[in-house]
């Protein structure tokens, strides 16, 4: 089982389905309580080329803080990020799972489903923006604390995308290209 959770071919076989699955779960959902549509509970909506220009650059400085903290820091790649890279057999297959199918289905299920069910309560905006990050940190379990001090960071910024654009393509966006970050990283770190 702990060769499992490394094997980068088999994390791709498995979360594909995972995530086609989920979304299908979550539009299911939506149908059934009768909501608005899926376009108006999730954001479906585009925002303007200047909000993804902005908002992505943004992503692009904060990681580059975060590159330069853990090279300050000698903090490495974790090991288990290069082994899945190593083990995933299919550079298509990787791209596939981690760049699209993974953020496509967290941002649809965070700061578009949980984020449209929490925004009208107590919470407002601001506490839900919290509440969706802690909860989308919390299942990245596989990292060490200091990672996810890092993961919830990028959560707050791409929850607080979600409010100042009221659209979710622009943290979907954001989302895919830091795990598109993270794969050249892997694909770029030394044996």
């Amino acid at each position: 089982m702990t060769r499992l959770s490394t094997d980068g071919f088999w994390i791709c076989l498995a979360s594909l389905p995972a995530a086609g699955a989920g979304l299908l779960f979550l539009w299911a959902v939506i149908r059934l309580r009768r909501s608005p549509g899926a376009r108006d509970t999730l954001a479906l909506m585009p925002a303007h080329w200047r909000a993804y220009l902005a908002w992505n650059a943004l992503l692009a400085l904060l990681l580059a803080a975060f590159t330069l903290l853990n090279h300050w820091l000698n903090r490495p790649v974790p090991e288990w990020m290069q082994q899945v890279f190593d083990t995933a057999g299919s550079p298509t297959l990787l791209v596939l799972a981690i760049v699209l199918m993974a953020p496509l289905f967290e941002e649809v299920l965070f700061r578009g489903f949980l984020f449209r069910s929490w925004l009208p309560s107590r919470l407002g905006a601001s506490g839900t923006v919290f509440l969706t990050t802690l909860v989308w940190t919390a299942i990245h379990i596989q990292y060490a604390p200091y990672e996810l001090a890092q993961v919830f960071a990028v959560g707050l910024l791409l929850g607080t995308a979600r409010v100042r654009t009221g659209s979710l393509f622009v943290p979907l966006s954001m989302h895919a290209l830091m795990n598109l970050a993270a794969t050249v990283e892997m694909a770029l770190t030394p044996p």
